[in-house]
C-alpha cells in the first residue's frame, strides 16, 4: 500500500502543477484575446467553458487524491477501484485510452482553432463530440455485456 501511496502523491503533485499551468495559460490567452482581432461570443464562451471545466475536473481529482492520502480506508478503496479486473477489461475492450487521447487531442485542436478559423473550429468541435459519443456508447455497451 505504501507503493500506491507514493503513486497517488506523485499524481497529486502533477495535478497541482497542471492546475497552475492551465490557469496561467488561460490568463495569457485572455491577454492575447484582447490584443488580437475580436472573436465571436461563441468562441469566447467555448474557451472560457473549456478552461473552467478542465480546472474543475482537475480540482475534483486533486481533492479526491488528497482525501485518499489522509485516510487509509479511502486509499484502500481507491486502490481496489483502480485494480478492479472488470473495469480494466471494459476499458481495454472499449479502447478507452486511445479514444481518450484522441478526444483530448481534438478538444485541444478545436480550442486552438477557435482563435484562427471558425470553420475549422466547428469541424474539430463536431469531431470531438462524435468521438465522445462513440466512447460513451462503447463504455455503456461493454458495461452491460461483460
Amino acid at each position: 500500500m505504501e507503493k500506491f501511496y507514493k503513486k497517488v502523491r506523485i499524481r497529486t503533485i502533477l495535478l497541482s502543477i497542471m492546475i497552475i499551468l492551465i490557469g496561467l495559460s488561460f490568463g495569457l490567452l485572455h491577454i492575447y484575446q484582447q490584443k488580437a482581432q475580436q472573436l465571436h461570443d461563441f468562441n469566447k464562451g467555448f474557451q472560457v467553458g473549456i478552461f473552467i471545466a478542465l480546472e474543475l475536473i482537475l480540482i475534483y481529482l486533486l481533492v479526491k487524491y488528497i482525501i485518499s492520502m489522509r485516510d487509509e480506508t479511502a486509499l484502500r478503496k481507491l486502490y481496489i477501484k483502480e485494480k478492479d479486473e472488470r473495469t480494466i477489461l471494459i476499458m481495454q475492450k472499449s479502447g478507452a485510452w486511445g479514444m481518450t487521447i484522441c478526444y483530448f487531442g481534438l478538444a485541444f485542436g478545436s480550442l486552438v482553432a477557435s482563435f484562427f478559423n471558425k470553420i475549422v473550429f466547428l469541424s474539430l468541435l463536431g469531431a470531438t463530440l462524435f468521438t465522445g459519443l462513440v466512447k460513451v456508447s462503447l463504455k455503456i455497451y461493454y458495461s452491460n455485456k461483460l
